[in-house]
C-alpha cells in the first residue's frame, strides 16, 4: 500500500503541469507541450545543446546583411520594418558592417539602440588610435607636429618597422565591446544560443577562402570580419588571419541558407 500510496503522488506530479490542457468533454488524448530545449536555450540562455527538438510549424526567416562602410548602418532600417510588421527572424548572417549590426541585433539589442549607438560613434576618431591632441602634454604635442609621418626603426641596420595596416584597430574593438557589453545577450560564446542565430563571415587573408564563424568572442567574430585589408589590421584566430568578408562574399544570401534559413 506504501509504494502503491507513492506511484500515485509521483504521478500526480508529473500530470500537474498538463492540467491546463485538460478540457471537460475533450476526446483527445492527454498530452504534454513541453518547450523545446533550442527554446530555452536561445530565449533563457540557460541551456544550450544547438539541437532542435521540435521542427517550426513555419518556414524559418533569414537575413544577409552586405557591407559598405558607414552606409552599412542603414540596414537598420529593414530590421525596424519586420519588426513593425512583426515578422519574426531566425537566422542573421552579416558581412563587415552587416556583420556588426546583425551581431548586435541578434544579441538582443532593438533596432533603435543599435542605431542610438550608431549615431553616438564618432567615426573619424575610429580611424585613429593615438590619442586626442588635448590628452597629451606640451612637449609631446610639439614633437607630434614636427613630423607628417613616424616610422619605427627595427634591427642592427635600422630598417622601418612598416606597420601592417593603417590602424591596429584598438578603438574600433572599444567601441564594439562596448555595444555588446550593453547586450543582454553578449556573452554567449555559441551564436546558435543566441535569441537569433548568428554568423559572421569572415575572409581567410592566407587561403582567400570564406570563413563562417560560429563560435567565440562576439566581439572578435565581428571585429574580424569588419577588418578591411590596410585599413585595420587582421584577426588571428588559431593559426587563421581573417579579414573583412566581403573580399569573397559581400552579400552572404548561401551563407545565410546553409546556416538553416528556409526564406532569404
Amino acid at each position: 500500500m506504501v509504494h502503491s500510496g507513492k506511484r500515485l503522488l509521483f504521478l500526480f506530479f508529473l500530470l500537474l503541469p498538463a492540467a491546463p490542457t485538460l478540457a471537460a468533454g475533450s476526446l483527445h488524448p492527454l498530452k504534454l507541450v513541453l518547450p523545446t530545449r533550442s527554446v530555452c536555450a536561445s530565449r533563457l540562455g540557460v541551456l544550450c545543446t544547438g539541437v532542435n527538438l521540435e521542427e517550426p510549424l513555419r518556414a524559418r526567416v533569414g537575413i544577409a546583411l552586405s557591407g559598405g562602410g558607414v552606409r552599412g548602418i542603414a540596414q537598420i532600417g529593414v530590421l525596424e520594418v519586420l519588426q513593425k510588421h512583426d515578422i519574426p527572424v531566425d537566422v542573421v548572417v552579416g558581412t563587415s558592417m552587416g556583420s556588426v549590426v546583425g551581431g548586435l541585433y541578434a544579441a538582443g539589442l532593438t533596432p533603435q539602440e543599435i542605431w542610438d549607438f550608431a549615431r553616438r560613434i564618432r567615426w573619424q576618431e575610429i580611424l585613429i588610435d593615438r590619442p586626442p591632441r588635448s590628452h597629451l602634454f606640451l612637449g609631446q604635442k610639439r614633437e607630434r607636429e614636427r613630423y607628417l609621418i613616424q616610422l619605427r626603426l627595427q634591427g642592427p641596420f635600422l630598417r622601418p618597422d612598416i606597420p601592417l595596416a593603417f590602424t591596429p584597430g584598438q578603438r574600433l574593438t572599444s567601441t564594439l565591446t562596448a555595444a555588446v557589453l550593453s547586450s543582454p545577450f553578449g556573452y554567449q560564446t555559441r551564436f546558435d544560443c543566441l535569441p537569433i542565430r548568428y554568423r559572421a563571415l569572415a575572409t581567410d587573408l592566407t587561403t582567400g577562402q570564406p570563413v563562417l564563424l560560429a563560435k567565440g568572442n562576439l566581439v572578435e567574430a565581428m571585429r574580424a570580419s569588419v577588418s578591411i585589408p590596410l585599413l585595420f589590421t587582421p584577426v588571428q584566430k588559431n593559426d587563421t588571419l581573417l579579414v573583412d568578408g566581403g573580399l569573397v562574399s559581400n552579400i552572404p544570401v548561401e551563407q545565410t541558407y546553409a546556416t538553416g534559413a528556409d526564406l532569404v
